[in-house]
C-alpha cells in the first residue's frame, strides 16, 4: 500500500495510532485525505507542504475536551519533518494545559527551533470570518509561541483568552495570542483576537521581517500589537542590543483594547534601530478605559528608531493620540508620523493631545522627526506637543508642518494650545491650520521662553481662538 502511496507522489507522516483505510483509498485514487481521516497528514505532491491536521493528531475542536496535547503534537511532528503546514477545521478547539514546555511555562504551544510553519484555519463559508477558534482560560500564558525560529505563518484563526481580569472585557494577565521570540521570516495575518493582555500579537527579542496585517483584535487588557526587544516576563538569553527589526504593521482593526495604561499599538526597542513600519491601521474605542488608569493612546513609538507610522486613523483614544517618546536611558531617531487622523479625547488632565513627541528627564534624546500632513481632533489638550522632560533641549531638529489641528470648543480657561514646543531645538513649525470647532480658550502656537532654539514659524493660519495666535513666553 505504501508503495502505491508513493507512485501516487505522496509520502507518509505517520501520527501515532495507524492510518485509516479509506484515507489509504483516497490516496491511491488521486484525491488525498481529508480533515479528521488519518492520524498524520499527507505530504502533497512534490512541491508541496507537507500537511499535518490537528484532529488527526487527536483533536477533536468540540469545545469540551482538551485539544492542547493534540495541537502540540501536530505542531511538533511539523517541525521535525523540517516545516509544513498546521491546519485546523471548522471547530471550537479548547487549551486547558499547556503541554509545549515553553521556558517559565510562559506558553501553552510553544516550538524552538522550527523552520517553514504555517498555522492555518478556515473561514466560514462565503465570509473572511475564522471558523477555527483556539480558546483558553489558563492565566499568564501565551497561546502560541515560536522562539528561535525561520519563516512563520498564522492565518485564518479566532483566538480567545477567557480570563476575564476587568469587567466588560476579556483579559489574560501577562500572555499573549501569537507570540514571536527571536523569529526571522513570516507573517501573522487574517486572525480574530480578543483577550489575551500584555500583547496579544507580540513580537520579541531580535524577531524581524515579519508583517502582521489584516487581523482583528478587540477586548483586550493590553496592546493589541505590541513589540520590543527582550520579552516582557520570563524572557531568557535576551539581549537588547538586537531588538526586532523591519517588521510591518499594516491594515489591522483594533477596538477597545489597551485598557491598562498602554498603546494599542506600542513599539519598544530600547535603543534598537527598528525601522519598522506602521500603516494603514484603524484603532477605535466604543468604551472608556478603567477610571484608575485612563492613559490608553492609539500608538506609541518608544525608545525606537527609523519607524514610519503613516495612514492611520485612531479614533475616540482614551488618552494622547500617537506618541514618540523615550523612557529611562532610551533614545529614538527618525520617527516619521504623517497622513494620520487622530481623534482624541482624554481627560484635560496631563492626556488628550493628539501628537506628543516627548522625551522624559533620564531620556537620551530624541532626533530628526517628522509630523506632517496629519489631521487633529482633540477634546482636553494640546493637538501638537513637542517636549523634553528634563529641560535640556533634547528634542532636536524635527519638522511640525502641514498638519490640520481642531480643537473641540472648551470654554473654561486653561492652557490648551494648538500646539505647544517646549525645551527643544531646531524645530520647525510650518504650514500648520489650527481652529477651534466653537470657541476656545486657547493658544494657536506656543513657545515656551526656555526652548534652546527658537523653532522657525512660518505660514501659520489660526482661526477661531479666543487667546493669542501666537505666544512666545
Amino acid at each position: 500500500m505504501a508503495a502505491a502511496l508513493q507512485r501516487h507522489g505522496y509520502r507518509e507522516w505517520t501520527g501515532g495510532s495507524g492510518r485509516s483505510m479509506l484515507c489509504l483509498l483516497l490516496a491511491l485514487a488521486g484525491t488525498g485525505c481529508g480533515s479528521g481521516l488519518v492520524s498524520g497528514g499527507l505530504e502533497a505532491p512534490s512541491g508541496g507542504a507537507a500537511v499535518f491536521a490537528v484532529s488527526s493528531y487527536g483533536a477533536k475542536g468540540d469545545g469540551v475536551a482538551d485539544d492542547a496535547p493534540a495541537i502540540q503534537r501536530a505542531l511538533t511532528a511539523a517541525a521535525t519533518a523540517g516545516g509544513g503546514t498546521v491546519t485546523f477545521p471548522c471547530g471550537e478547539f479548547s487549551l486547558a494545559s499547556a503541554p509545549g514546555g515553553a521556558p517559565a511555562a510562559r506558553s501553552i504551544l510553544y516550538l524552538k527551533g522550527a523552520k517553514a510553519i504555517t498555522v492555518q484555519g478556515q473561514l466560514k463559508s462565503g465570509t473572511q470570518t475564522p471558523c477555527s477558534h483556539v480558546f483558553t482560560s489558563l492565566p499568564q500564558k501565551s497561546v502560541f509561541e515560536f522562539e528561535d525560529s525561520a519563516q512563520i505563518t498564522f492565518t485564518t484563526l479566532k483566538i480567545t483568552a477567557l480570563n476575564a481580569n476587568y469587567v466588560e472585557t476579556y483579559g489574560m494577565d501577562g500572555g499573549s495570542a501569537v507570540r514571536f521570540t527571536g523569529v526571522a521570516g513570516g507573517s501573522i495575518t487574517k486572525l480574530e483576537v480578543d483577550g489575551a493582555s500584555a500583547g496579544a500579537l507580540y513580537l520579541t527579542k531580535g524577531t524581524n521581517g515579519v508583517t502582521v496585517g489584516n487581523n482583528f483584535v478587540h477586548d483586550t487588557f493590553g496592546s493589541a500589537i505590541w513589540e520590543d526587544d527582550c520579552g516582557a516576563a520570563n524572557a531568557q538569553n535576551c539581549n537588547p542590543s538586537t531588538p526586532p527589526s523591519n517588521n510591518s504593521y499594516v491594515s489591522n482593526t483594533v477596538t477597545d483594547t489597551a485598557m491598562d495604561g498602554l498603546a494599542a499599538i506600542s513599539i519598544d526597542d530600547g535603543n534598537g534601530l527598528s525601522h519598522a513600519t506602521i500603516k494603514n491601521n484603524t484603532v477605535s474605542w466604543d468604551r472608556q478605559p478603567p477610571p484608575s488608569n485612563p492613559q490608553a493612546h492609539c500608538i506609541q513609538v518608544n525608545n525606537a528608531s527609523f519607524v514610519d507610522v503613516t495612514n492611520n486613523s485612531c479614533n475616540g483614544t482614551p488618552w494622547d493620540g500617537i506618541v514618540i517618546t523615550t523612557g529611562s536611558g532610551g533614545k529614538s531617531q527618525s520617527v516619521t508620523i504623517q497622513g494620520n487622523t487622530i481623534q482624541s479625547s482624554g481627560a484635560g488632565s496631563g492626556g488628550g493631545s493628539g501628537i506628543v513627541v516627548y522625551d522624559d528627564p533620564q531620556g537620551l534624546g530624541l532626533t530628526q522627526f517628522t509630523v506632517t500632513y496629519n489631521t487633529i481632533s482633540t477634546a482636553a489638550d494640546d493637538g501638537i506637543r513637542v517636549y523634553d522632560a528634563s529641560g535640556s533641549a533634547l528634542v532636536q531638529n524635527g519638522q511640525v508642518q502641514h498638519n490640520t489641528v481642531t480643537l473641540v470648543d472648551q470654554r473654561s480657561p486653561g492652557s490648551r494650545f494648538g500646539i505647544d514646543v517646549e525645551h527643544s531645538a531646531g524645530i520647525s513649525v510650518a504650514s500648520n491650520t489650527i481652529s477651534c470647532n466653537g470657541k476656545c480658550i486657547a493658544v494657536g502656537v506656543n513657545v515656551d521662553a526656555s526652548t534652546a532654539t527658537t523653532p522657525t514659524l512660518q505660514s501659520n493660519t489660526v482661526t477661531d481662538i479666543l487667546g493669542q495666535a501666537l505666544l512666545i513666553h
